[in-house]
């Protein structure tokens, strides 16, 4: 009897290192597909990350062009803004308006019609042609 108990002891033992054995074959083989699964997709994300980081160091490169072409064209307008000024601190407009009010109607008209079609050259639409009889007020 005592070699019954021995034996089915053994026996039972062996299985259950045999099982461990099993169980941890099948345990270590599914952490190694959800490791390569979990690689994959970190080897994506990864591009996915640096095409990222490429893109936007392109743009920050572009952006900081556009903004060097900005500041001198801000440059260039201050200047011909206070060449303006200069030159319109020089002009008496009352004195213009008093001798003679048709000639400076039909320069102001020019001037607002050149400025008219570079906003419309500027913003890509088309200038409106210009009038054919200048309109003179009394």
């Amino acid at each position: 009897m005592v070699r019954l108990y021995v034996f089915l002891f053994v026996v039972s033992l062996i299985g259950a290192v045999g099982y461990s054995a099993v169980w941890y074959y099948n345990d270590t083989q599914a952490r190694l597909i959800q490791l390569r699964e979990n690689n994959v997709k970190l080897e994506q994300a990864a591009k996915t990350l640096q095409n990222t980081i490429n893109t936007m160091e392109a743009d920050q490169a572009r952006n900081e062009e556009l903004n060097r072409e900005l500041t001198s064209k801000l440059q260039k307008a201050e200047q011909g803004l206070n060449n303006l000024r200069g030159r319109f601190a020089e002009i008496d407009i009352q004195r213009l308006a008093r001798d003679d009010p048709n000639g400076l109607e039909e320069r102001i008209n020019r001037g607002v019609q050149r400025l008219i079609e570079d906003i419309a050259t500027e913003t890509g639409a088309e200038p409106a042609p210009p009038a054919d009889e200048p309109t003179v007020t009394e």
